[in-house]
C-alpha cells in the first residue's frame, strides 16, 4: 500500500489572512501583522524575511519554513 503525503503550500505573496491563518502556528493576530508587513514592505523577496515580523523567530520559522512560498 503507497500513502502520498499531501502538503499544501501557501503562497506568501499572494495567501490571505485566512490562508496564512491556516499554517502552524499562526493565527489570526499573527497572520495580520504578516499582511501588514506585506503592505508596507512590498512582496517578501524571500520566505526568510518572515523572520522580520515581529512574532516569527527560528522555532516557528524552522515549522513553516517548507510549507510556504514566494513564487
Amino acid at each position: 500500500m503507497l500513502t502520498l503525503k499531501r502538503e499544501v503550500i501557501t503562497f506568501l505573496n499572494e495567501a490571505d489572512a485566512k490562508g496564512l491563518a491556516a499554517l502552524s502556528g499562526i493565527g489570526e493576530s499573527l497572520a495580520n501583522r504578516m499582511l501588514e508587513y506585506r503592505s508596507q514592505n512590498g512582496y517578501f523577496r524571500s520566505i526568510e524575511e518572515l523572520k522580520k515580523v515581529k512574532g516569527i523567530g527560528e522555532k516557528l520559522f524552522d515549522r513553516i519554513k517548507d510549507k510556504v512560498c514566494i513564487d
